[in-house]
């Protein structure tokens, strides 16, 4: 008899539209979050007592895709509009700098975790990247595939910034592409080092883990989750493919103690996985809308060592404690 699924520890409403990103924003003092949606709402949430601290809102109600921190600021990408930074200023909060990121498609960005400290982000031309160094306000780096009609990727749909001592190299950059590819880049000279097809469909989203086995998983709009590696001299090969139950594939995110991961489909269920064996382990269905955005936090929360937040279309962000044991 299946076992029936758990509950989130907690709920999260408040939000009008879908929720779209979701980020742990984690001090010495509180470990909070921050959520944006598609109505250009933003809010920044005390887990201590589960409500919203602070209640923002992007301009002309633009969609808020990616959320990231650093330090006391939070950063927000708007669709077809910009990336701001915002820092708390006595009782409120206020955009200090914008980048212009007119693109249009729904790549998200992404903070790199090593000084000097990066962040790629889409430029107007979906099938290039560019890379801000975010402490001088510079643009360093644009990068696009060769042209070549043999191979083209078309538009780049996700991406993770690596920085680790356990690979060859800095300065990398994955991307997963329209054609399902997943290219790794060494963004500073603007090359492929290597590129791999992981998808017959596009890549939509992608997590990568640099601590424990150098190994990446990527999910697609089809039913295939592609688990893949890289091994020396950086290239990528990929190791296993899982098949779920429905198509479309959302959101991915690997806990940082490397034991779990998770998924979020457009069915309305997040998937957790052993990410040693890629057993499946659960099924969660709570959501009444495509789960979206996925992170799990890196230091405990009350009670829990470790929770992941899952956003949604429904509105709701629900909190879940799993195989913390």
């Amino acid at each position: 008899m299946t076992k029936p699924s758990p509950d989130p520890v907690y709920v999260l409403r408040g939000h009008k539209g879908s929720v779209i990103t979701v980020n742990f924003v984690e001090t010495i003092e509180n470990v909070n979050l921050v959520s944006g949606s598609s109505h250009g709402e933003l809010f920044l949430w005390n887990l201590k007592i589960n409500r919203p601290e602070f209640k923002l809102s992007s301009s002309n109600g633009k969609e808020i895709i990616w959320t990231g921190c650093y330090g006391n600021t939070v950063i927000t990408q708007e669709r077809a509009d910009s990336v701001k930074f915002w820092i708390k200023d006595e009782s409120n909060w206020k955009v200090t700098r914008a980048v212009a990121a007119p693109g249009v498609g729904f790549c998200k960005c992404s903070l790199g975790n090593t000084s000097p400290l990066y962040l790629a982000y889409p430029d107007e031309d979906p099938t290039k990247v560019k890379i801000l160094d975010v402490e001088t306000n510079q643009e360093v780096a644009t990068i696009q595939e060769n042209i070549d009609e043999n191979q083209k990727f078309g538009m780049c749909m996700c991406m993770k910034l690596l920085s680790t001592p356990l690979l060859e190299g800095k300065n990398l950059l994955l991307c997963g592409y329209e054609s399902g590819s997943v290219t790794l880049w060494d963004w500073k000279n603007r090359k492929i080092i290597s590129e791999m097809k992981c998808h017959s469909e596009p890549a939509i989203c992608l997590d990568f883990d640099d601590c424990y086995r150098c190994q990446g998983i990527s999910g697609s709009t089809d039913r295939a989750l592609s688990l893949w590696e890289l091994v020396q001299p950086n290239q990528l090969k990929i190791k296993q493919k899982v098949m779920v139950t429905n198509p479309g594939i959302s959101a991915v995110a690997i806990r940082s103690d490397g034991k779990i991961v998770a998924t979020g489909g457009w069915d309305q269920r997040l998937r957790i996985f052993s990410w040693k064996t890629m057993k499946p382990l659960a099924v969660l269905d709570y959501h009444g809308g495509s789960v979206e955005a996925l992170q799990f936090s890196t230091s405990s929360i009350g009670r829990y060592p470790q929770l992941l937040a899952a956003g949604s279309k429904d509105g709701k962000i629900s909190l879940w404690s799993l195989y913390n044991s």
